[in-house]
C-alpha cells in the first residue's frame, strides 16, 4: 500500500481563513461589464455593514449582520468545493502505479468564480479558479544515475453542469482538467525525464480526475433547488431589499434584478442573462463581485477591405441587438478600445488599421442596455491597402 510521506500537507488558500473570515466584513462590488473586454467593470462598491446598517433601519428582522452572515455562507460554499476537490485527488494519487509516495498536495480556489447562466434548457452553472499543485515521488529509478524521482505538476479543473427545467435533472455536466506546469527531477545524475511524467499524469491521473471530479460537480453544484446555489438567493434578496431603499445605486439594483430573475426564478423567461460570483478572501479583507452580462457572444466572422476601407462581418448570438467592436495592437497583447457599433451584421470603417491589429466584437442585450457579453472570436487582420511593396505577411495584388 502506498504511504503518504510525513511531508505531505493538504491546505488551501480558504480554510486558513475561514476562522477569520467568520466575523469579517465584505467588500461588495456590484455590476456589469465595462465598455472595453477585459477592462475593470461598472461597479457599485459598498461594505456588507453599510448595507446591513440599511437593512436594520427597513426592520430588525434582519438581524445585526444579515448580509455579512450571508456572504460568509457564499465563502463557505467556495471552500466545501475545494474540500471535495481535496479529497478527491487524494485517492487518486495513491491508486496511480506510478507515483510511490504524495509529498505534497496544495488545492486553491481563491479567487474562484461561479457563472449562473440562462440556457433554452434551464440553469447552467460552472466552477472556475480551482487549482492543484501536487508534488509526488515516482517509482521510476535508474540506480545512481537518477536514484530517486520527483515529479510536480498543476491541475485546474472547470466545474460545470446544467439544470433542466423541463425535467427538474441536472444534464451536460462535465469537467475539463488542464495539466501544467510539469517537472521532474532527480537526486542522481539524470533529470530530463519530464516525458515520463506527462505520461503518467497527462494520461492516466487525467482520466481519473475527469472521472471523479465530473461526480464531484454534479454532487456539489446540485441546482435542484436553483435558490440554494452557493447561498445566492437569499444574499441578493438582501441586497435586493436594501437597494429599494436607496442603499445601493441604480445600476446596482439592476444588475441584482437581473440576478434574481436567473437564481429565485429558474423557470422564467430565458432572457439569456448571466450573473459571475467572483469570490476573494483574505486577511486584508474579503471581495464578493456581482457581475450581470450578456449570456450570448458575439464574435467576427470576416474582414474585408473595398478600396482604401474595411469592413468588418460579425456574428450575434440570441436576444442580442448591437455589437460593438473594439481593437488592439499588437494582436494578442494590451488593452482593447472602443470603435464603434453596429445594428446590422457588418461594421464599416473609413481607412484602415496597420498589419497585426486584431478585432473583437461584444453582443448587447435586447432586453438590457449595455449589458455586454463575453469577447468572442476575434480576427487579426493580415492585410493594409496603403501597403504597396515588402508588406507583411501579403502585398496588395496588382
Amino acid at each position: 500500500m502506498k504511504r503518504i510521506s510525513v511531508l505531505f500537507v493538504i491546505t488551501t488558500s480558504l480554510s486558513l481563513l475561514s476562522i477569520s473570515a467568520l466575523a469579517q466584513e465584505t467588500t461588495l462590488q456590484v455590476g456589469k461589464f465595462g465598455q472595453n473586454p477585459g477592462g475593470p467593470p461598472n461597479a457599485y462598491q459598498v461594505s456588507t455593514a453599510t448595507v446591513d446598517a440599511g437593512l436594520q433601519w427597513i426592520s430588525s428582522g434582519y438581524g445585526a449582520h444579515y448580509t455579512r452572515d450571508r456572504a460568509n455562507a457564499m465563502l463557505a460554499d467556495v471552500n466545501a468545493v475545494v474540500t471535495r476537490l481535496q479529497t478527491t485527488l487524494i485517492p487518486i494519487l495513491q491508486q496511480t502505479p506510478k507515483v510511490k509516495t504524495i509529498r505534497s498536495l496544495v488545492v486553491t480556489a481563491n479567487p474562484a468564480n461561479v457563472r449562473i447562466s440562462q440556457s433554452p434548457a434551464g440553469l447552467r452553472a460552472t466552477v472556475s479558479g480551482l487549482k492543484a499543485v501536487a508534488a509526488v515521488e515516482l517509482t521510476y529509478s535508474l540506480g545512481p544515475l537518477c536514484s530517486t524521482m520527483h515529479g510536480n505538476f498543476t491541475l485546474q479543473p472547470t466545474l460545470s453542469t446544467e439544470y433542466s427545467i423541463a425535467t427538474g435533472l441536472l444534464q451536460n455536466s462535465s469537467v475539463g482538467v488542464d495539466v501544467s506546469n510539469v517537472q521532474v527531477s532527480c537526486t542522481g545524475i539524470f533529470s530530463d525525464f519530464a516525458n515520463l511524467l506527462f505520461n503518467a499524469f497527462h494520461g492516466y491521473i487525467l482520466d481519473w480526475v475527469t472521472t471523479e471530479i465530473r461526480s464531484a460537480a454534479i454532487n456539489q453544484l446540485d441546482l435542484i433547488d436553483g435558490r440554494s446555489i452557493f447561498s445566492a438567493h437569499d444574499f441578493l434578496e438582501g441586497l435586493r431589499v436594501a437597494s429599494n431603499y436607496g442603499y445601493l445605486d441604480a445600476l446596482a439594483n439592476d444588475v441584482i434584478n437581473r440576478a434574481q430573475s436567473i437564481v429565485a426564478n429558474p423557470s422564467g423567461l430565458n432572457n439569456w442573462y448571466q450573473v459571475d460570483f467572483y469570490v476573494s478572501q483574505a486577511p486584508s479583507g474579503n471581495l464578493i463581485r456581482i457581475l450581470a452580462s450578456h449570456a450570448a457572444p458575439a464574435g467576427v466572422l470576416n474582414i474585408s477591405y473595398p478600396g482604401m476601407n474595411t469592413v468588418i462581418d460579425v456574428g450575434r448570438g440570441p436576444d442580442t441587438g448591437r455589437v460593438e467592436v473594439s481593437y488592439r495592437y499588437p494582436a494578442g497583447s494590451g488593452p482593447w478600445y472602443y470603435m464603434g457599433y453596429t445594428d446590422t451584421d457588418t461594421y464599416f470603417m473609413q481607412g484602415s488599421l496597420p498589419i497585426g491589429t486584431e478585432f473583437g466584437a461584444v453582443g448587447i442585450s435586447t432586453h438590457s442596455a449595455n449589458l455586454r457579453s463575453d469577447l468572442g472570436v476575434t480576427m487579426i487582420t493580415n492585410f493594409d491597402p496603403r501597403c504597396t511593396h515588402n508588406c507583411t505577411p501579403r502585398e496588395i495584388e496588382e
